[in-house]
């Protein structure tokens, strides 16, 4: 737990760092063009997850209310 505090801790400094270097060097509008520009490049990068049954349930029971699916 304490990795995690520590982490999303360096992750709110470092980035509050490097976005006043960007605002400083090129104006608020540039912290905002490479915000869109790295969200723009990672969304590529999010891919859709295979549903599989769990349990040993088959797919063809997929539609009655009482299957559980997880995603892999």
């Amino acid at each position: 737990m304490r990795w995690i505090s520590f982490i999303l801790v360096l992750a709110q400094l470092s980035g509050m760092s490097m976005s006043g270097y960007v605002v400083s060097e090129w104006g608020w509008h540039a912290a905002f063009w490479i915000g869109s520009g790295l969200g723009l490049c990672l969304s590529f990068m999010i891919r859709e997850m295979k549903m599989t049954a769990m349990f040993g349930f088959t797919m063809a029971r997929k539609k009655s209310a009482c299957c559980l699916f997880v995603y892999d």
